[in-house]
């Protein structure tokens, strides 16, 4: 009792310093609790995240599927202009290379861009009437004879069939052993969407290749009708 009467004073001098931070920490906390209600008015909260963290990742998986979606698509246009783009180019050089053939007959535009092909094909229309034309009058002169005309195409036939048999030909001239064929895909095989430029250039060629026959052979026979008919 003593000792604690003699200390009073000291006690007394904690309690206040006690007191004191304890009312300037107060005072602290009242400055933060009025800030973040400041900060925090008229702000929501959502009583139930877990759904809405539900609904950004469905929405994450949709943006996916979206996002594999237009690589997909971008992927297929970049096939397909690959494809354009070869077409193009044996387009031109196939141009190129009739034009120098017909280059008596008509003066052909060099292919040197796609522009070009519009009026390529124009002069070419009137150069492919000028050899027609050209042919008949051989025909009807005596110049050229249809039998001729036969065995030269018979020969030809025949040249072409004697080096697809030949071996040393086909090893020099043949990329792609034929095979391979049994093995490749069904749209390289004429059963799928897209077809093989260097196919279809081929079948346009064998096209383009009857129907000149087909149109020298029906000009021939008019001009011979018409011939009879004067000479009655």
């Amino acid at each position: 009792i003593v000792h604690k009467f003699l200390n009073r004073d000291v006690e007394h001098e904690q309690l206040k310093s006690s007191v004191k931070e304890a009312e300037v920490r107060l005072e602290t906390l009242r400055e933060q609790f009025d800030r973040f209600k400041r900060d925090t008015d008229g702000l929501t909260f959502d009583p139930d995240p877990s759904a809405r963290s539900r609904d950004i990742y469905l929405e994450v998986e949709e943006h996916e599927n979206r996002l594999n979606n237009v690589l997909k698509e971008h992927e297929q246009s970049r096939q397909r202009l690959q494809q354009s783009t070869l077409q193009v180019e044996h387009m031109k050089r196939w141009a190129n290379r009739m034009g120098r053939s017909l280059a008596m007959f008509e003066d052909c535009t060099r292919v040197d861009k796609p522009a070009d092909l519009p009026v390529y094909y124009q002069q070419m229309q009137r150069a492919v009437d000028k050899f027609i034309a050209h042919i008949v009058q051989q025909i009807s002169s005596g110049k050229v004879q249809r039998k001729n005309m036969s065995q030269v195409a018979s020969k030809e036939y025949h040249e072409a069939r004697r080096l697809l048999a030949d071996k040393d030909f086909l090893k020099v001239n043949c990329r792609v052993p034929p095979s391979l064929d049994a093995g490749r895909p069904a749209s390289r095989q004429g059963g799928g969407a897209e077809e093989d430029p260097q196919v279809a250039h081929e079948q346009q060629r064998e096209y383009a290749k009857n129907e000149s026959i087909q149109r020298v052979t029906l000009a021939t026979k008019k001009h011979d009708a018409k011939k009879k008919g004067s000479g009655n």
